[in-house]
Parts: C-alpha cells; sequence; structure tokens
C-alpha cells in the first residue's frame, strides 16, 4: 500500500534524532556514494556504531533502517537525492548534504533549528495532478484549515464549496494510498 504522505518512519522516531544522523552520515564517508543494499548496510552500521540504531545485523537483515533515515533526508531536502528515472543525475552531489542539512548539523540555536525543520516542512514533495507541478501536503493542510475558520463551524453550504473546492487534491491523496 501506497502512503500519500510519509517523512521518516518509527526508524527515526523523532526530529532531533536527525541531526545526528546527518552527523552520522557526513563522517561515515558514504555522502557522495551510489546507494543501494551496500550503501544501506554501511549507513546502518554507522547509526549502530554512533548508538542512534539499536539494532543488529540479524534483526536489520533487508538494512531498512539506513535506507529509510536515507529516505526522510531526501525527503525534508537534508540531503541531495539521487538519480530519477529519465533524469540526468548532477554529478557528485547524489547523498551529499544540501546547505541545509549542513547548517541543520553545525547549528545548536534552537531559533535555527526551528527555522530549518519549518522551511524543510514547506517543501513541495510530490508531483502535482499536472505534469511538472508539485504537491506540498503541509501548504494543502494549512489551506484546508484555513477555509475552514474563515467558514465558521455551522455553515453547512459552505462546507460543501470547500469540499468541492479541494476534491481534486483529496482524490490526488487516495491515489497515493491505494
Amino acid at each position: 500500500m501506497a502512503i500519500a504522505w510519509q517523512i521518516g518512519n518509527t526508524t527515526i522516531r523523532n526530529p532531533y534524532r536527525i541531526k545526528d544522523g546527518l552527523k552520522a552520515l557526513k563522517e561515515s564517508g558514504l555522502a557522495g556514494e551510489k546507494a543501494g543494499q551496500e550503501w544501506d548496510r554501511r549507513y546502518r552500521d554507522e547509526l549502530i556504531k554512533t548508538g542512534l540504531l539499536k539494532a543488529t545485523q540479524s534483526s536489520d537483515k533487508s538494512n531498512s533502517a539506513g535506507r529509510k533515515w536515507r529516505s526522510a533526508f531526501e525527503k525534508l531536502g537534508f540531503i541531495f537525492p539521487g538519480e530519477k528515472k529519465n533524469e540526468e543525475p548532477i554529478e557528485g552531489t547524489a547523498w551529499t548534504l544540501t546547505p541545509t542539512g549542513i547548517q541543520l548539523i553545525q547549528s545548536n540555536d534552537a531559533i535555527v533549528l526551528e527555522d530549518l525543520f519549518t522551511r524543510a516542512l514547506t517543501a513541495p514533495v510530490y508531483e502535482g495532478l499536472e505534469k511538472d507541478t508539485f504537491f506540498s501536503p503541509l501548504f494543502w493542510v494549512i489551506s484546508v484549515l484555513n477555509e475552514l475558520a474563515l467558514l465558521g463551524e455551522n455553515n453547512t453550504s459552505a462546507l460543501e464549496s470547500l469540499k468541492a473546492l479541494y476534491k481534486p487534491l483529496v482524490l490526488q491523496i487516495f491515489r497515493l494510498v491505494k
């Protein structure tokens, strides 16, 4: 089953662990190497070594922990993505820290960290209904909440109008969930 919007998962559990996970990636020497099962295994082992992950090779035979951390970093814009289908790779950048990722591991200021995470969550993460467009689930949720606040609780006809307005986006989410 596909999931409409998933950033991280229970492997990471806590956004405060992302900073240390990025440090582990930087210090591991894996940044810039081609990702795959071997990369996932080596990164998982690095996470175990740093104490961020309580797993063993036998408890994570598929090396999924390394893959899940890499996926979260990519979706949040803290590392550059690898090759996408039908796209030319940007040489030397795949799986390396983005400027935002570098700022995250260098900062100890709570306000700066909050700003970096907020910016990461506002990035469009999925292609939209039209080709070459993007969809930001966070902005969509905020816009729905804003419209509901403007409509008021007891305005049934306005709520129906709101449903009609957002139906294409809701359908897109359900298509991703199937």
